[in-house]
């Protein structure tokens, strides 16, 4: 006949089970809490990476000469950022560009994002003695290509500008668009990578748009704040900001931090034509 068990014994039974529970739940409690960490810092990196690769994919061939310097500071880059670089056609003010390379064909544009009212318009010709490149701006798109019609084989798009381009017919042509990008702070009150382009019928950004992130709150300290700008000369030396006109940038430094500051992606992008 098996013995029952005390009183006693039940009391230390359920003293040492109710240890081994709250064993398991503190255990548990932290795999929970290391896997919320690890899961933010995680997703810490990646709006890292994400808010400074879209950056430098934007400003990728990017000149000197892009830079808006009134524009621009530690928290905030300024830039005309390229939509489009190749051969044109030039009649004066109008440009035709190939939209679309015919079959067998090589293109003869590369493009990264729509042409629109407002872009500037780097066309290389001679005016007088002098050749070089002539800023324009595009006035309309989708007008009468005229003489430039047959130059060009079809899907060609045709570009007014706001003066006549010199030289002709064929000329190097580069786009782009003013663009700025800063840290945002959300209606939620998260921080993101915030981009925004210049519109030329307003004569003002369009409203910021969150991109990426979120990212670490804004500081009065560089090295604390979630996106830092940094302009470097030929010799690897930081430029100052506010730019003065007899500055050199050679690279933009750009550099993100996440949220809960566990992760810091810095990369440099070479300024094209820089000396």
């Amino acid at each position: 006949m098996r013995r029952a068990a005390t009183l006693v014994e039940l009391a230390v039974t359920m003293a040492l089970f109710g240890l081994v529970m709250a064993l398991l739940a503190r255990t548990a409690a932290y795999h929970e809490r290391l896997h919320r960490r690890q899961h933010a810092a995680a997703t810490g990196a990646r709006a890292s990476r994400q808010a400074v690769d879209i950056i430098a994919a934007a400003v990728q061939g990017a000149s000197p000469a892009d830079l808006v310097p009134d524009g621009s500071s530690v928290s905030v880059l300024d830039i005309m950022v390229p939509v489009a670089t190749g051969i044109a056609c030039a009649d004066s003010d109008i440009l035709v560009v190939p939209s679309s390379p015919a079959p067998g064909q090589p293109a003869l544009m590369l493009w990264n994002t729509y042409v629109r009212a407002g872009d500037r318009a780097w066309v290389f010709g001679q005016a007088d003695t002098a050749i070089g490149w002539e800023s324009r701006t595009v006035v309309a798109v989708n007008v009468d290509a005229g003489a430039c019609a047959a130059a060009l084989p079809s899907g060609t798009l045709a570009l007014r500008l706001d003066a006549p381009a010199s030289g002709g017919p064929l000329v190097a042509l580069r786009l782009s668009r003013r663009t700025r990008f800063n840290l945002y702070r959300s209606g939620t009150g998260d921080w993101y990578l915030g981009m925004a382009e210049w519109n030329a019928a307003t004569g003002r950004f369009n409203g910021v748009q969150p991109v990426a992130g979120p990212l670490r709150p804004r500081s009065t300290v560089a090295a604390r704040t979630g996106l830092q700008f940094s302009l470097l000369d030929s010799a690897g030396d930081e430029i100052a900001f506010p730019l003065n006109s007899s500055a050199r940038p050679a690279a933009i430094a750009i550099t993100s931090r996440s949220a809960d500051s566990s992760a810091s992606v810095t990369r440099l992008v070479a300024l094209r034509g820089a000396r």
